[in-house]
């Protein structure tokens, strides 16, 4: 084991942070409280036992000694334990106790401990001490003295500390001191082998305040740097103590710096208890953001926010295991800054919060295409196992997908593609697939548009791959019910595409058809029997909503036929469907690869699926084209078109495909899908109105033929349009209704996206305490359904409620899990979304030259992606940032901008809030006419659409109400009047800080009125909400105070308070406050008789103020200016 000096000769015990080589010395520095000098010599028996043979080191603990256990004949370490460390007896059983739990522990990455025993020192001294395992190594401080470790070699120390310390925590021991020093490297042949050391033996030296720590007894143990919070506030140490300190360890790992630092103890201390840790990848390069993540979760101040096992910390750094979300007990709600609380957030696929003053959303849905002779259409709904071993099941499977890809085969008949028929037996209920009955035909005609049925059964005769299967199949119309019974066909299990030859061959000829010379099922079909199953079994799972079953099924089958391009493409789907957009678009391409020698069609169908997955969203909407121009009546190809082209940013493409399905005979033309593409469409392009009412249609015809799962994707388009356009209950009904269809369907993702929507529309309403918990219901079963694009949307609506309630730190590290998230999937559209809140980050912690260089790139990406959502929440971000640097006019114009573009997408809440903003900018800029208009609309809007934040437009006319009468355009009685029922709607709605706002204003309008008692008891109330104001409500209400303190007649202290709010209003930047407390100093300086001085404060603020544009200031200080009596004071 090695000193602190990288020596190889230490024990198995760090003694402390201040362990040193340890050289004879001056002898009796009584400070240390021993003498330098070892207290034992070589040769020396401790205890008639242990055999001193060499001196090692000295910390603040004792002394360490290399000695032979005479008994045992083995090398050990020995550490003796200062008199002060113990204490007493009673310390001394108590040590006992903790050696004896400490020895249950037997691990490899734990350093065994033997003994404590006591030997009588040659002063007549008892001298306590401790005996264990010897180790040669380095300690990780010394490690770490050579340069910071990269993530992989972190990880391999992070695994066996982990290791190390769960099984200590599995035996109810906590560490309680875990630290470099504490930890050691040891060599054992090409590995590494990561030791822990002094289990519960942490004991002071009191001599130097940087070695306290607290212990849930009180008593003074351990390392500040190293202590997690609660130990600092002497409460009991826990296993959530050790995962605290383990996250310091790692952070100095890979930073090579502490996560807090200070010049004393106290200092450190005190920075835990209040400040979050900086993210280590800004203080160390090179660092994953999945470390960043892990490494802050373990640092979080509250212990339940912390892993709840050690173990969980390496598998979430592999990647082997998604970091939990923090449950909502965390959220604290928090005021920010008035610009700041106005800032857009874009939280998901077209999704965007106002924070604060309302929090408008969007998301989309999905599309369609063409007219022509329609040809007559089948569906092949399967094929009952009349011998029902479970083993023979996949085979319906196997025998329905070639059925149906041979019945394609040729053009001359449309069949219906399997997975839309399964999907439709499953809202069926249609289990056993003999003769229909009318009622259920006619649903099929509906839900499939379909003219011909194929069923029956099969019997498998025999065991073994050369086993026979006969298959009886039976043709039933679904218009006339007509049963068509087919001549049995018989194979092998090995051959099941001869048996779908045979079938089609009869199928074509009893319906007059030529018989296809080249069988489609032959080329595009496994041909491996064990390749053949594993594809069955593994689509069944993918149409039943489980792509992770899918997938490992696929991937089986792709090991036993790697040439086979239908197992590719499935494996590619269900890819998709997790979220992994890198393996989906991998897959797909070999499918695309081995796809040459298939039909056209069945190899363009390929190719557009590469082509989506890949995101060549141009040449997919050419290759639908493609498909839907030579078979027009193929209602999938002209919706998989109207798809592609909304997510090539082409919605209105999108709609004329629409308006051509729509030309298609019936009952192609009635398809609901056809709605729902329209409403993909016009919610892309931003019309709520439209979308809703294509949605509605949907939601009617679906419900009529009995599509539970196409009515829940109704709804969910439906309650999007609703949010948007302000109508929220309805909007709650219609996702509520949804999640339970989705639900019913066995369909977790679309339950996921349902929860979300609910979380968003909760946000909308101000709902905070609902949206967290449906984004939380949304994360968690996202993750259950291994839905990754809907939890990095989960992920990033919770980071902006984070951010909402000005908790940056976590707010940064949940946003960028989602950053990483959406890039893991190739979501691009999530990714500008995700870049999006992180520039959001930057704005609300002042750095505004940064936001405005990040928004101006995401601008530029949904520009390009073509999301006018995104783009107008951008704009409107860049908007609140120029009204807080000062930029008026450029605030004014792009205010105006976001108005436009949410009049455009008829986004009520939005718009509402761009006008607000906007109101704000025209009554700065002195245009109190403008600024009224725009407040008023927003107010209609707000009370139109319910969207819950009428008291903040009311209050802001209120305002302007002041502002006029100091103008003299109004009474201050009207503003008195105006803004007492404003304070009230805001108490009663429990929203502290803005009733503080409010209240600044009314004792500033009882004051214009002269009503100076009245003032007083405002001021009062002002001062009882403190706590929940920020800076610039209290600036404000000292300027009051000033402003009183001068109608009293104490002038000079009226001009120190404004004095000093001066002075905090330009550290702060703040030049709306400075020119306000300028003003007022005019106005005292004018009571106290100082005219000259009264009119050059006047002077020099209405020309400052004119040149910034804040002409409200100016134009006040112009009437100020004119109301002075003539000549000198």
């Amino acid at each position: 084991m090695a000193d602190e000096s990288g020596s190889t000769n230490g024990p198995g015990s760090s003694i402390d942070e201040t362990m040193t080589n340890v050289r004879p010395g001056p002898p009796g520095d009584a400070d240390a409280g021993f003498s330098l000098s070892p207290v034992f010599s070589s040769g020396e028996v401790l205890a008639g036992r242990y055999r001193v043979e060499r001196f090692l080191a000295r910390g603040g603990m004792g002394e360490v000694y290399r000695v032979l256990d005479q008994e045992l004949g083995e090398i050990v370490a020995l550490k003796t334990i200062l008199p002060r460390s113990v204490g007493d007896p009673m310390s001394v059983d108590r040590f006992r106790r903790e050696i004896q739990m400490a020895r249950q522990v037997s691990h490899r990455n734990v350093c065994r401990i033997f003994d404590i025993g006591k030997h009588l020192g040659p002063d007549g001294e008892e001298v306590v001490f401790l005996t264990m395992e010897l180790l040669e190594g380095v300690s990780l401080r010394a490690r770490l003295r050579d340069g910071v470790m990269k993530p992989d070699e972190a990880l391999d120390v992070v695994e066996q500390l982990t290791a190390g310390l769960g099984a200590a925590h599995r035996k109810g021991i906590v560490h309680r001191d875990l630290k470099p020093s504490n930890i050691f490297l040891v060599p054992e042949g090409e590995e590494t082998r990561v030791v822990i050391a002094d289990f519960g033996l942490a004991r002071p030296q009191v001599k130097d305040e940087s070695q306290l720590t607290v212990t849930g007894t009180g008593e003074i143990l351990g390392t500040p740097a190293y202590m997690s919070p609660e130990q600092i506030e002497g409460k009991m140490a826990t296993t959530a103590s050790d995962v605290y300190s383990l996250g310091l360890v790692m952070y100095e790992m890979l930073t090579g710096v502490q996560a807090f630092e200070g010049e004393s103890a106290f200092q450190i201390a005190l920075s835990k208890l209040r400040d979050a840790p900086t993210t280590p990848s800004m203080r160390g390069a090179n660092i994953p953001p999945r470390w960043d993540r892990t490494i802050l979760r373990c640092l979080e101040k509250e212990v339940g926010d912390r892993f709840a096992r050690v173990e969980d910390i390496p598998a979430v750094l592999a990647g082997r295991r998604r970091l939990p979300f923090l449950h909502h007990r965390r959220l604290v709600r928090r005021r920010l800054f008035w610009a700041a609380a106005l800032a857009v957030l874009v939280i998901g696929i077209g999704v965007a919060v106002v924070a604060v003053r309302g929090w408008p959303p969007w998301r989309i849905v999905s599309n369609s295409q063409s007219p022509v002779v329609v040809r007559q259409s089948v569906a092949v709904l399967g094929f009952e196992n009349t011998t029902k071993a479970p083993n023979a099941a996949w085979i319906s499977t196997a025998l329905s997908d070639f059925l149906t890809t041979e019945l394609g085969a040729g053009g001359a008949i449309r069949a219906v593609p399997s997975e839309s028929v399964a999907h439709a037996r499953s809202e069926l209920g249609i289990d056993e697939v003999t003769t229909l009955g009318p009622e259920t035909l006619a649903r099929l005609r509906d839900l499939l548009a379909t003219d011909l049925v194929v069923l029956g059964s099969y019997t498998v005769l025999g065991e073994g791959p050369e086993a026979e299967i006969r298959l009886d199949s039976r043709v039933q119309d679904v218009n006339a019910e007509e049963i068509l019974i087919l001549q049995p066909v018989t194979g092998t299990r090995t051959d099941l595409a001869s048996i779908a030859i045979g079938a089609a061959a009869e199928i074509r000829g009893r319906f007059g058809l030529d018989v296809v010379e080249d069988s489609a099922a032959t080329e595009a079909y496994p041909s491996d029997p064990g390749a053949a199953r594993l594809y069955a079994e593994g689509v069944v799972r993918l149409r039943s909503f489980d792509p992770e079953g899918a997938r490992d099924l696929l991937e089986e089958a792709a090991v036993a036929e790697p040439d086979s391009p239908l197992i590719w493409i499935e494996l590619a789907k269900s890819w998709t469907q997790l979220g992994y957009g890198v393996n989906a678009i991998r897959a797909a391409r070999r499918s695309t690869e081995l796809s040459e020698g298939l039909g056209r069609e069945l190899r363009l169908r390929i190719e557009g699926e590469y082509q989506v997955l890949a995101g060549r969203m141009d040449e997919a909407v050419d290759t639908f084209r493609s498909l839907w121009l030579v078979y027009p009546d193929n209602l999938e190809y002209g919706i998989r078109l109207a798809n592609a082209q909304v997510a090539a940013g082409m919605p209105d493409s999108s709609l004329d495909t629409v308006a051509e399905l729509r030309a298609l005979p019936k009952p192609l033309s009635g398809d609901p899908r056809i709605d729902l593409a329209e409403a993909a469409a016009a919610g892309e392009k931003g019309d709520a109105h439209r979308q809703a009412a294509a949605a509605k249609r949907v939601v009617t015809a679906s419900h009529r033929i009995g599509s539970g799962l196409l009515e829940a994707e109704g709804r969910l388009a439906l309650g999007s349009a609703l949010r948007e356009t302000g109508e929220l209950d309805q909007a709650l009904i219609e996702l509520e209704t949804a999640r339970r269809l989705m639900r019913t369907a066995g369909n977790r993702t679309g339950e996921a996206s349902a929860a979300y929507s609910l979380a968003v529309a909760y946000l909308a309403m101000g709902d905070i305490d609902a949206a967290v918990r449906e984004a939380e219901t949304s994360l968690t079963t996202a993750l259950e359904a291994g839905a990754r694009i809907i939890e990095g949307d989960a992920l990033n609506l919770l980071g902006s409620i984070l951010l909402h309630q000005g908790d940056f730190a976590a707010a940064l590290g949940v946003f960028t899990s989602a950053l990483e998230l959406q890039r893991e999937t190739g979501n691009s559209s999530g990714e500008a979304d995700a870049f999006n809140n992180l520039a959001l980050v930057q704005m609300w912690s002042g750095d505004f030259v940064g936001a405005v260089d990040s928004f101006t790139q995401v601008r530029a990406q949904y520009r390009e992606l073509g999301k006018p959502q995104g783009e107008a929440a951008v704009v409107m971000n860049l908007a609140r940032i120029d009204a807080v640097r000062g930029d008026l006019d450029g605030a004014r114009s792009l205010f105006e901008e976001a108005a436009g573009l949410y009049r455009i997408q008829g986004n009520a809440e939005a718009l509402a809030e761009a006008l607000f903003g906007l109101g704000e900018v025209l009554l700065t800029q002195g245009d109190l006419l403008g600024a009224r208009a725009r407040h008023e609309e927003a107010l209609a809007l707000r009370r139109d659409h319910q969207l819950g934040t009428e008291a903040e437009s009311e209050f802001a006319l209120a305002g302007l109400t002041l502002s006029e009468a100091a103008l003299g355009r109004r009474s201050y009685d009207d503003a008195v009047e105006e803004l007492s029922r404003s304070v009230a709607t805001l108490a009663d709605q429990n929203r502290p800080a803005l009733e503080a706002d409010a209240l600044n204003y009314l004792a500033e309008a009882h004051l214009g009125a002269g009503r100076v008692d009245e003032a007083e008891v405002v001021l009062d109330r002002i001062r009882a909400l403190a706590a929940s104001s920020n800076s610039v409500t209290l600036m404000v209400l000292r300027i009051n105070e000033a402003r009183l303190a001068g109608r009293n007649g104490r002038f000079e202290e009226a001009e120190s308070i404004l004095a000093a709010v001066i002075e905090e209003a330009r550290a702060q930047s703040s030049f709306g406050v400075e020119l306000e407390a300028r003003l007022v100093l005019a106005e005292i300086s004018a009571e106290a008789g100082d005219l000259n001085a009264a009119r050059r404060i006047l002077g020099e603020l209405s020309q400052e103020a004119s040149a910034r544009g804040w002409n409200l200031i100016a134009d006040r200080a112009s009437a100020i200016t004119r109301s002075l009596p003539p000549g000198n004071d």
